[in-house]
């Protein structure tokens, strides 16, 4: 598991648009990894989800999902 958070971490600043006053980020995830020692493979899987807001900005959360495997050779 992991849990982040940032407090006035970076000024938003796009196009047209004064930049923020104020931003919060927070971070948090949770993954898993299975190891196959016949097959010299790990399989993992992992989430984390992105929550950030800005005064003056209206900015959705984003979650991500990662899943793959590594072959040891």
């Amino acid at each position: 598991g992991e849990y982040g958070k940032h407090n006035d971490f970076g000024r938003f600043n796009t196009a047209g648009l004064a930049a923020a006053t104020s931003d919060n980020l927070k971070i948090w995830g949770v993954g898993v990894v299975q190891a196959i020692d016949a097959a010299a493979m790990d399989l993992y899987l992992g989430y984390r989800n992105y929550s950030a807001s800005a005064t003056g900005l209206d900015l959705q959360d984003i979650s991500v999902l990662t899943a793959g495997a590594r072959i040891k050779f």
